[in-house]
């Protein structure tokens, strides 16, 4: 009977680590879901105006005033250039895979492709709309990690056992919500501080938040099944003790 109720608290020890993992999935979604919804849409000319008048009548023009969060659509130009097929673009995502397995992982039965090389890379960018345009940081520091990107392009090459892959944010019409800052006279949007979040998209917003709404809702549900799980494994392992 012991070792019944060590293995039933054994696997619910494991089920309510998994559970952890899918509970921060949720968190993560849940902060990109507050962070869309409360940012408002308006016209790159609207903030540009905005930004001068607050800055005639600043003390001091230097100093940095947050305008609020905001959803604004543009054309951008190319900031970068991808490092495989060399397409003109504002982010881009290479990885490079080899099917080869070494020994070790043919004996261990590991069948995944190994990672050979992985390069992400964001630069600023111009957003302009009519005659307006402000300055798009998508990440601090070059940290993409912090940016989600929305509508990529990707191209799969295939050479030998190698398997190359590029995704590719081309410039165009894009949409951006984001932080929007105003600085001698000149506005820029960046990643919410505090929420970490900025979005890249050539896909309308609306669409990007429901996404991220069901994928909130589907790791909830998998995070609230993973408990239910680790409870009926502990009150089993106790009947059984």
């Amino acid at each position: 009977m012991s070792d019944v109720f060590g293995v039933c608290i054994l696997g619910a020890a494991f089920v309510l680590f998994f559970s952890i993992g899918t509970l921060m999935f949720w968190y993560d979604n849940w902060k990109s879901i507050r962070f869309i919804r409360k940012a408002k849409n308006a016209t790159i000319e609207d903030i540009v105006k905005r930004c001068k008048e607050l800055s005639a009548n600043a003390d001091n023009k230097e100093n940095e005033t947050f305008l609020g969060d905001y959803i604004l659509s543009g054309t951008a130009e190319a900031s970068l250039e991808s490092c495989y097929t060399h397409t003109p673009c504002v982010f881009y995502r290479y990885e490079e895979v080899s099917d080869k397995r070494d020994e070790n992982e043919v004996h261990h039965g590991i069948t995944k492709g190994t990672t050979k090389d992985l390069k992400i890379k964001a630069a600023p960018f111009d957003l302009t709309d009519k005659s307006a345009s402000i300055h798009v940081i998508p990440s601090e520091d070059n940290d993409t990690y912090e940016a989600s990107y929305i509508g990529l392009s990707t191209e799969t090459d295939f050479k030998g056992h190698l398997t190359y892959t590029e995704s590719i944010m081309k410039p165009g019409e894009l949409t951006v919500a984001g932080a929007v800052y105003c600085r001698n006279g000149e506005p820029y949007i960046e990643m919410n501080r505090q929420l970490k979040r900025i979005v890249v998209s050539s896909e309308p917003i609306d669409n990007e938040s429901v996404t991220v709404s069901k994928s909130a809702r589907n790791y909830l549900i998998a995070t609230i099944v993973l408990v239910l799980v680790a409870v009926a494994l502990i009150i089993l392992g106790i009947m059984k003790k």
